[in-house]
């Protein structure tokens, strides 16, 4: 069952792997804005915001929860999908505006962006977190299982009958124990 789990989970991260691989090489060509986008038509920030930007290399999501306290305006929920020529590394809403606000947080080293802010005014009040990722960081990131799952493969296919699998010295001698390592045949497989 933890081999099974194991390589689904191996294959699910390098089919995201290979897609950031995609992502990255389009991303020098083109900017993609996704949005989901959920609240009165006129604001700029919506109630329940969803915020994808890809461009120039780099991967940014923003999530906005705001909240009106007299809750009466009219609500639009859309989905907008938008396709730039190239534009620069990707950099979200809050690190422009909201990053001033008295609760954010903000942190930013070699090229990842994390943020948080909670606002409270007359009108409303919310909260927007936001984080921005260079697409190879993530390509690199999703390669480690799919290398670990290759390593355990070659291993078990290179095992041979009457040798160890720990090390791979013969057995014909001492089926019982392994004189090289000293692991037990049942231990080594």
């Amino acid at each position: 069952m933890k081999r099974r789990l194991f390589n689904l989970l191996s294959g699910f991260s390098l089919l995201v792997g290979l897609a950031s691989v995609l992502l990255t090489a389009r991303s020098f060509w083109t900017s993609d804005h996704l949005a989901w986008l959920n609240g009165p038509a006129e604001e700029k920030l919506h109630d329940d915001d969803l915020i994808i930007v890809v461009a120039r290399g780099g991967f940014s999501i923003e999530r906005s929860a705001t909240h009106d306290w007299n809750n009466t305006r009219p609500k639009i929920r859309k989905f907008q999908w938008e396709t730039n020529p190239r534009t620069g590394y990707p950099s979200s809403i809050f690190f422009a505006f909201l990053s001033n606000e008295p609760g954010a947080k903000h942190f930013q080293c070699t090229g990842v962006e994390l943020g948080y802010s909670s606002f409270q005014n007359d009108k409303s009040y919310g909260r927007v977190w936001a984080a921005t990722f260079p697409l190879p960081a993530i390509t690199l990131l999703n390669a480690i299982l799919p290398a670990i799952y290759l390593r355990c493969r070659w291993k078990r296919l290179r095992a041979k009958p009457g040798r160890c699998l720990k090390c791979g010295y013969e057995l014909r001698a001492t089926p019982d124990r392994c004189p090289e390592c000293g692991a037990m045949p049942d231990a080594a497989g």
